[in-house]
């Protein structure tokens, strides 16, 4: 009984689920089935504003820890994400996120913070094509001259130069990176689809945690 109720009821509530939303998007489907999907939509969406609610909560004790314990190098800038996090939280629940305040906050902390991490994250891109434009086999050249082509485009003295520069890059982007793209794009989509397949059968279960086998 125990393992019915643990096991084969949540998979088969996730089987119906989905198959209900399959056919309801894929499908003309009786209009008691469509309300009975738009329904669980709706259920999907409160479930996902009690999961952010989990995950404030999460953020909140951690942080605490850190400040009551004053863990070396950290409890700081849990103090301060604290006490960003309540100033912003009360002013976005007593007024609204268009308030100047929030407004300043949002301009002048989240976005600089953003920008600062772009920044950085600058530094190891341009390492990491240090090191893959190194052309020590024929693998690396290939790779290393549609990137010095890239490059180039995106240099405006270099385009000023020799402007097909300009066109050679676009295609590169557009054909080369475009046909990438839409091949990753289209292995995800069939991952995608063999994992609901998987879900929908029984044999993904990790959204059930984990089960002890008897």
């Amino acid at each position: 009984m125990s393992s019915l109720l643990r096991r084969e009821v949540p998979i088969a509530i996730c089987a119906i689920v989905a198959l209900l939303m399959i056919f309801d998007n894929f499908f003309m489907v009786p209009a008691s089935i469509h309300a009975l999907s738009t329904e669980f939509k709706y259920w999907g969406t409160i479930l996902a504003a009690f999961t952010l609610l989990l995950g404030i909560i999460t953020v909140v004790r951690v942080n605490i820890y850190h400040i009551s314990r004053k863990t070396d190098d950290r409890w700081v800038f849990a103090l301060w994400s604290m006490i960003v996090f309540s100033i912003s939280s009360i002013i976005g629940l007593l007024w609204t996120p268009d308030h100047p305040a929030y407004l300043w906050l949002y301009d002048n902390i989240l976005m600089a913070l953003w920008i600062a991490m772009l920044a950085t994250t600058g530094f190891f891109i341009t390492s990491a094509a240090y090191r893959a434009f190194r052309a020590h086999t024929k693998e690396a050249a290939l790779l290393l001259i549609p990137g010095l082509f890239v490059v180039a485009k995106n240099t405006p003295a270099l385009v000023a130069i020799w402007p097909p520069f300009l066109t050679i890059g676009d295609w590169i982007m557009a054909v080369g990176v475009g046909g990438g793209t839409r091949g990753l794009v289209i292995g995800a989509a069939i991952g995608t689809i063999a994992t609901g397949l998987r879900t929908i059968l029984g044999y993904e279960t990790g959204y059930l945690g984990k089960l002890k086998e008897k």
